[in-house]
């Protein structure tokens, strides 16, 4: 019972037009800027950014693994020939990841989207320390990684709220109008 209902909500929450926008545009901006700036191979940096935006439209499917996906194609880049620490657009697919796994993981399952995107941090340190010639910031990497992730699950708060908010009024209105038509009924009998 457990498992086809993981499914059903998966099929539920599947792959709609609006999550490809983000990363197509993502995309989008980072061609421009692979391009314009030269960097080589391109090849190799265009296929990998593209790969790990294009694992982005699945996000709503799989919200945890989003981060460890972009983070495992980032860290394959490097190892490709490609040096990630160059474009600034790189810095934008992960933190979408981490946005995803804050906003689309149920609330039951927030520290297990915690800890998927501070295992992508561990990546993508390791990645630049080792891969490359750039040394990142420890504040930068955790401002990036938690900051995302916190707007996600306040974004996620938010809309749970709205929602449980609505089914309020709905359920206040429909009393409402049973009240109503039922003293209107009352008044019928009495006069």
């Amino acid at each position: 019972m457990r498992a086809s209902g993981l499914v059903s909500e998966a099929r539920r929450r599947g792959i709609r037009r609006g999550d490809l926008v983000l990363p197509a545009l993502f995309g989008a901006f980072g061609t421009v800027e692979m391009v314009v700036q030269g960097y080589r191979p391109l090849a190799v940096a265009l296929g990998t950014y593209w790969l790990a935006a294009l694992v982005l439209c699945a996000r709503r499917l799989a919200p945890l693994a989003m981060p460890l996906l972009v983070a495992g194609i980032y860290a394959l880049t490097p190892v490709l020939g490609f040096d990630v620490s160059e474009p600034s657009s790189w810095i934008l697919l992960p933190a979408v990841a981490f946005f995803a796994a804050g906003s689309m993981v149920p609330r039951s399952r927030a520290p297990l989207g915690l800890v998927s995107v501070l295992c992508a941090l561990v990546i993508v340190f390791a990645t630049l320390d080792w891969l490359t010639t750039f040394d990142p910031d420890i504040v930068f990497g955790v401002v990036w990684v938690i900051g995302p992730w916190m707007i996600g699950v306040a974004v996620r708060e938010t809309l749970e709220r709205n929602r449980e908010l609505a089914i309020e009024a709905e359920r206040a209105r429909a009393e409402a109008e049973r009240a109503a038509a039922s003293a209107a009924a009352a008044e019928r009998e009495r006069i």
